[in-house]
């Protein structure tokens, strides 16, 4: 195999949905010249992942923001910086993943090539926050549920339902009041045409994308 130009960065992605990792490698691909993506790694199950620059940690459905993950990746020798991929927007949020030692802060609203310079600052050993306003996607959708209709916010209140969470629990994973969950499932509900818990949760698995990524 011949080796990566002497600038390619060399990037993991972590997350438990293959529709979340399949967008991030779409997003990143046109860049292959800069970026090579080496693995892909359910969360909780990288102890094997290959040494790499910078991996890049999609918060999608962890609980409390990921931030125990966060602490157990920062201390992986493999990944010489962790970089955290949300929606959160708050100076709170982006404070607490690097106080906990992320090299970076994106958030899901930066276009490609944004993405792609700021893996190279990181890589670089530069501390990288990229925070764009809210709702100026620049990309096609990627979560569990955008082919729903359903946003990244209320696909994660499905993902979290589906797996027994209640709505105290998803409101601590993420950081929302336990109203402001309600109001949520109930956006899942209208959008789903289902009437129930039992019933949201069976057309996620239905709808295939909310299935956890198995280990390879």
């Amino acid at each position: 195999m011949p080796e990566p130009p002497p600038d390619q960065v060399r990037v993991t992605l972590a997350n438990d949905f293959s529709v979340i990792v399949a967008g991030l490698a779409a997003l990143l691909a046109p860049y292959a010249e800069r970026i090579e993506v080496v693995d892909f790694v359910i969360v909780g199950r990288e102890e094997a992942s290959p040494p790499v620059d910078v991996l890049l940690f999609d918060t999608f459905g962890r609980f409390a923001l990921g931030v125990h993950d966060l602490e157990r990746l920062v201390a992986n020798p493999a990944f010489r910086h962790v970089v955290a991929y949300s929606t959160e927007t708050s100076p709170g949020s982006v404070a607490r993943m690097l106080d906990l030692g992320a090299s970076g802060y994106f958030t899901k609203d930066l276009s490609a090539e944004a993405i792609v310079e700021g893996l190279e600052r990181v890589a670089r050993g530069v501390r990288a926050v990229l925070v764009e306003a809210p709702h100026r996607a620049r990309h096609a959708p990627h979560w569990p549920g955008a082919a729903l209709g359903l946003t990244e916010r209320e696909s994660e209140v499905l993902a979290l339902l589906s797996r027994g969470f209640r709505n105290n629990e998803i409101g601590e994973a993420l950081f929302v009041s336990v109203d402001t969950v309600k109001s949520h499932v109930k956006a899942v509900y209208r959008k789903l045409g289902v009437r129930n818990r039992a019933e949201a949760v069976a057309a996620a698995l239905f709808e295939g994308s909310f299935a956890a990524r198995q280990p390879t």
